[in-house]
């Protein structure tokens, strides 16, 4: 493994240590920003190379990767908008999309508790944007939700959108 995918790794790792604050396209590859997503999954990735490293002791790279992450673990905070997780920072959108739902159970961590600096799925942040997201689906923008009581589920999509009808598309 040291000689052969440990040098591939080292290659992500020095990349997403190098560009991690470049903005790109959101995780529906629609929006040009910064991402929830994109952040959250760049923390999590220089954190698992820094464990690699130290499990393997090969720790050249190691300060690096761990002053990198502690920046990118700084700039995930600024997608808390006080009362949910914005998934991306442009776009014309409002912000509130699946994205953050997603971001939280892929970055999973069952040493992470419900840490919410890093938006573990139990923390108060990524169920208070979780309630956000499934809320802007609620009403009758969307026909499929309307008239459902508050302490149901409702259908959820990937951001709200506005609604077309059959003539528009056409």
């Amino acid at each position: 493994m040291t000689g052969t995918l440990w040098p591939m790794i080292t290659l992500d790792l020095a990349y997403v240590a190098s560009y991690w604050n470049q903005t790109g396209f959101d995780l529906w590859e629609e929006v040009n920003s910064s991402s929830f997503f994109t952040t959250a999954v760049q923390h999590r990735s220089l954190r698992e190379g820094i464990a690699l490293a130290n499990k393997i002791g090969n720790t050249t790279n190691v300060a690096n990767w761990t002053t990198q992450a502690a920046n990118v673990l700084c700039f995930l905070q600024s997608y808390w908008s006080d009362t949910f997780i914005k998934s991306n920072t442009g776009g014309g959108r409002s912000g509130l999309d699946a994205n953050s739902i997603l971001t939280s159970v892929h970055t999973y961590s069952s040493n992470a508790g419900c840490d919410a600096k890093t938006f573990q799925p139990c923390s108060d942040k990524a169920l208070a944007g979780h309630k956000a997201v499934v809320d802007s689906f609620r009403g009758s923008l969307y026909p499929i939700n309307s008239g459902v009581a508050s302490n149901v589920g409702v259908a959820v999509g990937r951001y709200k959108v506005r609604s077309l009808s059959i003539t528009s598309i056409r």
